[in-house]
C-alpha cells in the first residue's frame, strides 16, 4: 500500500515538472519561457469641443513620449490649424519646446529646459527670434517637490505649499503695492495667497513626464498652469475663482472638462472632450 502511494506521488511530481520543461531539437531539456505581462497605458489622442469639433491632436514617439501637438480653433479659424508645439528630447528628457502660432507669428518662441544631476528641472529659458527674453530657476524641498522659483533679476517670490499631499494646495506670492513682481529684498511687498482644490483621480497622460512649462490642453489659457502641472491629481477649483468640472471614463481618467470662469459667461459651453488611445507601457 505504501509503495502504491509513493509511486502515485512520484507520477504526480513527474507530471508537474514535465509540464514546465520541453525538449529542443538537440534532445536537451529546457524551461518553457514565462509570458511577460505587459502593462496597459492610456495616452491622450485627440481633444474635441462641446460640438465634437477637433481642437487638438497629439503625436508620440515609440516610448509614448509626446513629440508634437497640433491645435485647431474651429470657431475662429475653421478648417485650418492655428498652432503647433514640437518637443525635443535629449537622453529621454525634454530639453526644448517650440511654440508656433500661425495666426500670430510674432508670439513664436522656444523654451529650453535644463536639469540638475538628479534629473530635476533646474531652470528654463524663453528664447524668441534667437534672443533670450527670460529665465527662471527652480528650488526644491528635500522630498523632490517644487518649493519655489526665481525669475532672472528678481528675488524668490512664488512659494508652493503641498500640506503633506502631492498637490500644490496653496501658493504664496510676494508682490508690490502696484501688483508688479518683487525686484529685490529691499522693496516693500505684500503677500497674496492662492488656494486650490483637486480631485483624487489621475490626470490625463500627455507623455510629457514632469514638465510644467507647457500647457498640454488646447486653448486652455495659462491660469494656474504651474500649480496644475506640478500636482498629481486634477485641479478642480481655484478657490474664489475658476472651476474645472470633470467627468470620468471607466479608467477613472477625465473624459470631459467643463471650464467655469468666475463672473464670465460664454456664448457656447467651454467643454473639452478627451479621447484616449491604449498603448503598451
Amino acid at each position: 500500500m505504501i509503495r502504491k502511494i509513493q509511486n502515485s506521488v512520484f507520477l504526480v511530481l513527474l507530471l508537474i515538472f514535465g509540464m514546465g520543461c520541453s525538449q529542443d531539437d538537440t534532445g536537451e531539456i529546457g524551461t518553457e519561457p514565462i509570458p511577460v505581462l505587459q502593462k496597459k497605458q492610456f495616452i491622450v489622442d485627440k481633444i474635441y469641443d462641446y460640438n465634437d469639433e477637433l481642437l487638438a491632436e497629439y503625436f508620440y514617439n515609440s516610448n509614448n513620449q509626446l513629440i508634437k501637438r497640433t491645435v485647431y480653433s474651429p470657431v475662429a479659424y475653421p478648417g485650418i490649424k492655428v498652432a503647433d508645439n514640437e518637443l525635443t528630447y535629449t537622453d529621454g528628457k525634454i530639453t526644448n519646446i517650440s511654440f508656433v502660432d500661425y495666426t500670430h507669428p510674432e508670439f513664436n518662441h522656444d523654451i529650453k529646459v535644463f536639469y540638475d544631476s538628479e534629473g530635476k528641472i533646474s531652470a528654463d529659458e524663453t528664447i524668441q527670434f534667437g534672443r533670450k527674453i527670460s529665465r527662471r530657476d527652480y528650488l526644491y524641498f528635500p522630498n523632490g517637490q517644487l518649493r519655489s522659483f526665481v525669475s532672472e533679476g528678481q528675488m524668490e517670490n512664488f512659494f508652493f505649499n503641498y500640506k503633506n499631499t502631492q498637490n500644490a494646495l496653496e501658493v504664496r506670492v510676494l508682490h508690490l503695492d502696484d501688483d508688479s513682481v518683487v525686484i529685490n529684498a529691499m522693496d516693500k511687498y505684500i503677500e497674496n495667497f492662492r488656494n486650490f482644490v483637486y480631485d483624487d483621480k489621475s490626470k490625463p497622460d500627455f507623455g510629457i513626464g514632469n514638465i510644467f512649462q507647457f500647457e498640454p490642453m488646447p486653448l486652455y489659457g495659462e491660469e494656474a498652469q504651474l500649480e496644475k502641472n506640478i500636482s498629481k491629481n486634477n485641479l478642480i477649483e481655484f478657490v474664489n475663482g475658476t472651476q474645472w468640472k470633470h467627468t470620468y471614463n471607466e479608467q477613472n481618467l477625465p473624459e470631459t472638462i467643463d471650464v467655469k470662469w468666475k463672473d464670465v459667461e460664454f456664448s457656447t459651453p467651454m467643454v473639452f472632450k478627451i479621447k484616449y488611445k491604449e498603448v503598451i507601457k
